[in-house]
């Protein structure tokens, strides 16, 4: 994946992992209710995915 190759340029060193992220889309136009009420909103087969490693390591 292109991100895995972008994160070993910029930091020298392979990813701990990566993830993937699916876009949502909402029919109605509406987005994420901050209410916690009912959306109408599903995900579909594309997205983001992203590598990272976290900044310093725990010992």
């Amino acid at each position: 994946m292109k991100c895995e190759e972008i994160f070993r340029e910029t930091y020298r060193k392979d990813p701990d992992d990566v993830a993937f992220c699916p876009y949502r889309i909402c029919p109605i136009g509406a987005h994420v209710d901050h209410q916690l009420g009912r959306i109408t909103g599903l995900a579909i087969d594309r997205g983001i995915h992203f590598a990272y490693s976290p900044k310093q390591k725990a010992e």
